[in-house]
């Protein structure tokens, strides 16, 4: 929630700052959206959550050719921001945002009432939130694209010029395929980031992190062997994701093909790593032999190691609530009891977490319902028939496949068995996580 207001207060700074932005007469700035409101009162346009999604485009549409006929207009003084020198540029801002400051205001208020909800236990009221809705429409700046806080993140695309959740304009001369910075700040991100950040940037991302990572997990180790196997599948996934990210960062193929690969060499090496018969202690030796070691390795594959180790040095004396029917702490209409001295993962280990997204991501996997469960024990391997699914060591019937016709399974495939939850006011149905075999 916090966060999300944040970032509706990061978007109206860079709204306000744009360099196409309106100033008439030399002397009154707008925003394109300020005009646009003030066009669709005057038109009597009023758009709210029950107005129709083409007559929105009709309205915005039809406001888009009087605004780009006005700027047309010889006779009316009309230049956008990024035509003026600096010192008139701020003072144009200025007047910006002290245009804006009951927006800011708004988003203020509504930051300090999600900041104190956990002490109040009282929800943000409706009618603040509404008036934040306009922000989901307006493109986050520049710097959350570096920042990893855009759908980039799941695309895998580390190109600003293919980013679709950042604002960016009119192409840059000839160049079809660049968009110049849209506002003020833009200028700056990425001289800030590629030049005078760069060095502490791959620093984060290399050595001294991971250093001081195993270091944290290098507890009680002196016994650890170095193990030949998790080394030799280090540097194979090291050399593979390295080829597979120079590849993306010269478009060199499909995208989705290529984020497809990356996620079959994530499953691989979490495999490879599952088959190996290695004790924390050695892998955290093996760690410190490699000495350059990806952080993201250690985080993604051998978490399970990073947690035990730092419970073991006493650091995890975390204190959490959970949701509990008899408990007596009441917050947003539910009761929770408070649990000290909580495990680093109370609720669900990480690797299965790990190992069911990648299943899904590959398709080697999925999630199923079972109905009619009747308290049989779940074994490791399971078959398909009839629309049922059945013990392989025994040929018992564990019930049936809910919404079996939008799977991907057939009769005699044999299922095996990641982890399973049985749910149900009865405890008549399970939750399940399959891997094809």
């Amino acid at each position: 929630m916090i966060g999300s207001i944040a970032v509706s207060n990061s978007k109206l700074c860079a709204e306000i700052t744009r360099l196409d932005n309106i100033i008439m007469d030399h002397k009154n700035a707008y925003t394109y959206n300020q005009l646009k409101n003030f066009y669709f009162e005057h038109k009597g346009y009023e758009i709210n959550e029950d107005t129709e999604k083409e007559q929105k485009k009709v309205w915005n549409k039809e406001f888009k050719d009087k605004f780009n006929e006005m700027k047309t207009d010889k006779e009316r003084d009309i230049l956008e921001l990024e035509r003026f020198n600096n010192p008139s540029q701020r003072d144009f801002l200025k007047q910006l945002f002290y245009k804006h400051k009951e927006d800011f205001f708004n988003i203020l208020y509504a930051s300090q009432l999600a900041i104190d909800m956990p002490k109040s236990l009282t929800p943000i009221p409706e009618e603040v939130m509404e008036k934040l809705e306009k922000y989901k429409y307006i493109k986050k700046p520049v710097f959350m694209h570096y920042l990893d806080k855009c759908s980039c993140k799941d695309n895998g695309n580390k190109n600003i010029e293919n980013c679709k959740d950042v604002l960016r304009w009119i192409k840059n001369g000839e160049e079809k395929n660049v968009r110049k910075e849209s506002n003020v700040m833009d200028k700056l991100c990425k001289y800030i980031v590629e030049v005078l950040l760069i060095d502490d940037i791959k620093t984060m991302k290399g050595q001294e992190n991971s250093s001081k990572l195993i270091k944290l997990m290098d507890y009680n180790c002196d016994d650890g062997e170095v193990n030949e196997e998790l080394q030799y599948i280090y540097e194979l996934y090291k050399e593979k994701r390295n080829e597979l990210l120079e590849a993306k960062k010269k478009d060199d193929g499909n995208v989705s093909d290529n984020n497809m690969k990356l996620n079959l060499l994530d499953k691989s090496t979490l495999d490879a790593i599952e088959s190996i018969d290695i004790s924390n202690e050695g892998a955290v030796a093996t760690l410190k032999d490699i000495k350059s070691v990806a952080v993201r390795f250690i985080l993604t594959f051998l978490w399970n190691v990073l947690k035990t180790k730092v419970e073991e040095r006493n650091m995890a004396d975390l204190v959490t609530y959970k949701e509990d029917a008899e408990g007596t702490i009441d917050w947003m209409f539910k009761k929770y009891s408070k649990i000290e001295n909580t495990d680093v993962i109370a609720e669900e280990d990480e690797m299965k977490k790990l190992k069911k997204k990648l299943l899904k991501k590959t398709g080697q996997g999925d999630e199923i319902r079972i109905g009619g469960y009747k308290g049989l024990e779940i074994t490791d391997e399971m078959y398909v028939d009839n629309k049922h699914l059945f013990r392989t060591v025994d040929n018992t019937d564990i019930g049936y496949i809910f919404d079996y016709e939008k799977k991907d399974l057939a009769d005699g495939q044999v299922l095996k068995v990641i982890d399973y939850t049985i749910t149900g006011k009865n405890n008549n149905s399970v939750t399940m996580i399959y891997e094809n075999i």
